[in-house]
């Protein structure tokens, strides 16, 4: 059977491949090329001689699915007739993908899909699975983290390969407490949240400071501007209009980056 797969991440195709063959994700993640073998394609028609060579494909079921990055090869009608002739002969998955772009685009998916050829997508890791894996890998390693530690590294870990990684890293330091804490990611407060009140200026234009990048001045300027129209105080009224000139020398004077006329903005506000 020939399979297309896109995947964003590796691991996703390996809970595909144990899903599909009822096999532990997690004993999966442990072992490097587990369910699969591996061949980089230079041109189609080394495909035949590549099967045959990796373990009788054509004889035989095998226990591993047969994993080909066509890299930049092109599919066209020549290419298909010819793979429909391999597929008829296979006792084993093949599964395709591309290193180089991820996807067949388009068109060509169609044309495969149109050769009854199936085209998988695998986008994200699934939130139940990670929170699952990381409790039986938390077991396995006997490292007693609580239930919230354990969620907190579930929810950040962008893909199931990350929490087998970290919970090694834990289990494997002198220290798991410190090693715990040293993954985690802190969660960045955004523009819309953050206060901006003239009685609290020393203690709020740090965490503007902080948090604004050159490519979002524009608008943390626009937020401060909202805020500051809603209160009804000299100081807010003379906060507002450094503000406005603020954004007209950004908008003027080019010379000078945007970054440099945010912080002063930021050093005045303090001071007033």
């Amino acid at each position: 059977m020939f399979i297309f797969v896109e995947f964003s991440d590796y691991s996703l195709l390996q809970e595909y491949l144990c899903n599909s063959q009822d096999i532990d994700l997690m004993e999966a993640l442990q072992i490097p090329n587990f369910l699969v073998k591996r061949i980089k394609l230079s041109q189609w028609y080394d495909l035949a001689q590549e099967l045959d060579t990796s373990g009788n494909l054509f004889e035989e079921a095998s226990e591993k699915a047969c994993l080909i990055d066509i890299q930049f090869l092109e599919i066209d009608s020549k290419v298909l007739s010819y793979l429909e002739g391999l597929n008829k002969d296979l006792k084993t998955k093949v599964i395709f993908y591309s290193s180089s772009g991820g996807s067949l685009g388009l068109e060509t998916k169609k044309i495969w899909q149109k050769n009854s050829f199936q085209y998988i997508e695998l986008k994200k890791a699934d939130e139940k699975v990670k929170l699952k894996l990381t409790i039986d890998y938390n077991i396995k390693l006997g490292l007693e983290l609580s239930e919230s530690k354990i969620a907190n590294l579930a929810k950040q870990s962008q893909n199931y390969q990350e929490i087998i990684d970290n919970l090694d890293f834990v289990y494997l330091s002198e220290n798991p407490q410190k090693a715990y804490e040293s993954l985690l990611i802190e969660e960045k407060a955004l523009p819309f949240m953050l206060g901006f009140d003239v009685l609290k200026a020393d203690s709020q234009v740090s965490k503007w400071y902080n948090l604004i990048q050159e490519g979002d001045i524009q608008l943390a300027l626009s937020l401060i501007f909202g805020k500051l129209d809603k209160q009804n105080s000299p100081r807010a009224r003379e906060l507002l209009l450094k503000l406005i000139l603020t954004d007209q020398k950004i908008k003027t004077r080019g010379k000078i980056s945007p970054t440099l006329w945010w912080k002063l903005f930021l050093w005045e506000a303090k001071m007033i």
